[in-house]
């Protein structure tokens, strides 16, 4: 009745809000579907059987859940694995803190391994559903146009419209086959999901209630005696209690991780058989000098670092035996890398306390004992530093200042910890005393590493296989320095990242790497992040990296076999150089998020600026380039430019680099080169004609001096024999005959020395022949002379005209 009443009421608020005198407009209706004709029905009949055996492989692969299964199968041991890490470590609220950051690392994995094949599962309902639909439109269309073809007064095979129905009947059933088992499978998974989901709230409360207890009083400080009424005799048998809890060997464990616990000991043989064969084969190469002498230490700690990541869910026995192997494995490597004594003695005692620490950690050792614990190691360590920063500046004054200061902040540091301990801030003590531990120990393994993985790089180097290889030979100690760069910025940042966790700024490594990476600054409406930064400079590296290494290549692989002009090597190396750096500029712009649309707007600029400003630059690029391809000159080639003889040692796109006689570089802008005039002696050829012109005396006999002047070239080793030398007599000078001896020389570079030298041999004959080298002569003539001056001459002496 309500319903009724509504109806009425909405009817006549409609009729009343129609404007007056409005006509009522007629209702389109529907278009007619035209349907296809009969002789289509045939062929539609074959492509709905070719679809649906195209549904039915493609349901194959919606419906194949073996990988599914699998790591359902894996997923439901977490509840087990949960409940046998309670049962190892006690329930949540009594772990570490390290601990608890590590189950919430875990969990979060398993979750999102858990949101990965949930996501996979739903893709594939969805792409069912919309499968189903269609064929469900495909079953709609066959029967409206079996229904229309009586009225249309066609005839068609029943039989091709019934087979048409069975073929899209038989499609929906397959489909509907499919969809339960995916159902069934999103049903197992969501129920394992939501627990998991549980656990990490559960885990972040607890990290966050503990955290937050690093600031407060965890217990009554030392001058209060409420502090000492908690010894007694009860708390130390509660340290058997904690040996009891601390399992070495879980079955379970030793079940699901035999095999990788195997191959970290095949690895660390591996390593050390290799060092231990290196060593007897090169007992006094420098390659390795200290991870040969330590071959077992060094498997040892290079397969805990591998194969550490994969221990999360190991006892807590188990993981304070590994971190004993890697400790102690570590310090006779450390050992090498120092050279210092007392820094030797120093690395001993950390690596002792920091074990202990550890060791004493993992026992959950009740609070006042581990309290006791902590004062002690804050005071022994502290007084050690002392006295070792004392001895320090009474053997070696000024010459280890710096570790000298680092002992006095070491000791200074256990000092502040030990106060605050004192105080009653015993959870904030223990952080701090680890985290200085920890990140003391993570420097030094920082630098180990380093020196390993340059060993290990000089190790490859001095292989046999690489040694054969002319690449190698020639570019191997570039190629290791170039790829050594990269080691000292990739541990850098691993152990910062550390760090960060270590000092419980972040949880997890990945959670602080997350968020350095996301990290950014927002210009106008786009954010720069630290990820995209990064990801273009690394674009920006590889490029350069690629272009050396193919640019050597060519070089010494290619080039060499091929027989190569220098000019043409030159020429493919700037360019490929130039495309390499230009494609990894663009692409480092693009991972870095900046739209390359904008470019066009600079583009228009520099295009201005050019027709105003850049003429030169564009006219001396455009000519570098023509230099390269056409090759006019070439590096090596000796050029003479406005007088000036000089070599060609560099050839850019905007100056060419020529080196002069007296070592003196001049740069020359390429367009000079292009459109001025220059003498390139070695273009095609480097040989070279010389010149050398002679004048003799009137009188001298000019048969002797023509031979002279060809022994003079017949006797010189550097004088070509084809073309052959030539002598000639060329004028009758003013003072002299002359004469011009012409030979060629091999290289241009001999000019100077073969021309001394026939100087030097035709000096030398002349002299021995009675040839004469005249010197300037000239006539005077007189046409009148005054007669006091003939008169003068008279006196003095000498004849006069008569006699």
């Amino acid at each position: 009745m309500k319903f009724t009443t509504f109806c009425c009421l909405l009817g006549a608020c409609i009729l009343l809000a129609a404007p007056a005198g409005a006509d009522p407009q007629p209702t389109a209706a529907p278009a007619a579907t035209v349907m296809p004709k009969v002789a289509e029905v045939y062929p539609r009949l074959a492509k709905l059987k070719e679809e649906k055996a195209a549904l039915e492989s493609r349901l194959e692969r919606l419906g194949a859940l073996d990988p599914v299964t699998q790591a359902l199968a894996g997923l439901k041991s977490l509840p087990q694995q949960w409940a046998e890490r309670e049962a190892i470590l006690g329930p949540p609220r009594e772990w570490s803190l390290d601990n608890l950051q590590q189950a919430r690392v875990a969990l979060i994995a398993d979750r999102d391994r858990i949101s990965r094949i949930l996501d996979d599962l739903f893709m594939r309902l969805s792409e069912i559903e919309v499968l189903r639909d269609e064929w469900s439109n495909k079953r709609q269309f066959w029967d409206e146009w079996l229904n229309t073809l009586p009225a249309a007064g066609m005839q068609a095979s029943a039989e091709a419209f019934s087979e048409a129905r069975q073929t899209v009947e038989t499609a929906l059933n397959v489909l509907k086959q499919t969809a339960p088992q995916l159902f069934a499978m999103q049903q197992q998974l969501t129920a394992l999901q939501i627990p998991v989901s549980d656990r990490i709230d559960h885990i972040e409360e607890l990290l966050a209630v503990r955290k937050n207890q690093l600031f407060e009083r965890s217990h009554p400080s030392f001058l209060n005696p409420d502090f000492y009424r908690q010894l007694h005799a009860g708390l130390f048998s509660s340290i058997g209690t904690g040996l009891t809890k601390l399992e070495f060997f879980n079955r379970a464990f030793w079940q699901s991780r035999g095999s990788q616990i195997a191959l970290h000991l095949i690895l660390a043989t591996v390593i050390a058989c290799l060092l231990r064969t290196h060593r007897k084969r090169h007992p006094q190469s420098p390659a390795a000098p200290f991870v040969s002498r330590h071959p077992f230490s060094t498997g040892l700690f290079l397969a805990t670092i591998v194969f550490s990541p994969f221990y999360a869910h190991a006892p807590a026995g188990w993981m304070l035996i590994l971190a004993g192997i890697a400790v102690f494995s570590a310090v006779p490597l450390i050992m090498e890398i120092l050279d210092n004594p007392l820094q030797r003695q120093v690395v001993r005692l950390l690596a002792l306390a920091y074990f202990l620490s550890l060791g004493v950690r993992t026992l959950s050792l009740p609070a006042p004992l581990y309290s006791l614990f902590i004062a002690g190691v804050c005071l022994s360590g502290g007084i050690a530093l002392r006295w070792f920063a004392a001895q320090v500046r009474r053997d070696s004054p000024g010459r280890q200042q710096r570790f000298s200061t680092l002992l006095k902040l070491g000791a200074a540091f256990l000092g502040a910890t030990f106060l605050i301990l004192a105080a009653g801030y015993g959870n904030l003590a223990e952080h701090l005393l680890h985290a200085g531990l920890k990140t003391v120990f993570a420097l030094l393994l920082a630098a180990l590493l380093l020196r390993v993985l340059k060993n290990g790089l000089q190790l490859l180097g001095k292989l046999r296989f690489f040694k054969r290889q002319r690449f190698f030979r020639r570019h191997g100690q570039e190629l290791q320095n170039r790829l050594w760069h990269l080691a000292p910025l990739v541990v850098g940042i691993q152990t910062a990242l550390y760090l960060l966790v270590a000092w419980h700024f972040f949880d997890s490594v990945g959670e602080a790497w997350h968020a350095i990476l996301t990290a950014g600054v927002v210009l106008g409406d786009k954010t720069v992040s630290v990820k995209m930064l990064l990801v273009g400079l690394s674009a920006l590296y590889v490029a350069i990296f690629i272009s050396w290494l193919l640019r050597s290549l060519l070089e010494e692989e290619v080039f060499p076999r091929r027989q190569v002009d220098r000019g043409v090597r030159d020429s493919i190396n700037k360019l490929l150089n130039y495309a390499i750096l230009a494609f990894g500029i663009f692409m480092a712009l693009g991972l870095a998020g900046i739209d390359l649309k904008s470019f066009a707007v600079l583009a228009g600029a520099l295009g201005i600026g050019i027709g105003f400003g850049l003429q030169n630059i564009v006219n001396n690029f455009i000519s570098g380039l023509i230099l390269l391809f056409e090759r006019p000159i070439k590096i090596g080639d000796m050029i003479v430019l406005d007088g000036e003889w000089g070599t060609v040692r560099k050839i850019g796109l905007r100056s060419t680099t020529v080196e002069t006689f007296d070592l003196s570089e001049v740069i020359v802008p390429n367009s000079l080169l292009v459109s001025e005039k220059v003498t390139n002696w070695t273009l095609s050829s480097e040989q070279s004609r010389i010149v050398v012109p002679v004048g003799v005396a009137y009188g001298s006999p000019l048969e002797k001096v023509l031979g002279i002047l060809y022994d003079a070239a017949q006797v010189h080793p550097k004088v070509l024999d084809s073309p052959p030398p030539s002598a000639i007599f060329t004028a009758f000078g003013a003072s002299s005959l002359d004469f011009e001896l012409r030979v060629w020389a091999t290289s241009v570079n001999d000019r100077l020395t073969i021309r001394n030298d026939l100087l030097l041999y035709i000096d030398r004959r002349f002299r021995e022949e009675g040839v004469e080298i005249p010197f300037p002569q000239h006539d005077l003539h007189l046409r009148s002379v005054d007669a006091g001056i003939m008169r003068s001459l008279n006196l003095s002496g000498q004849p006069g005209k008569d006699g």
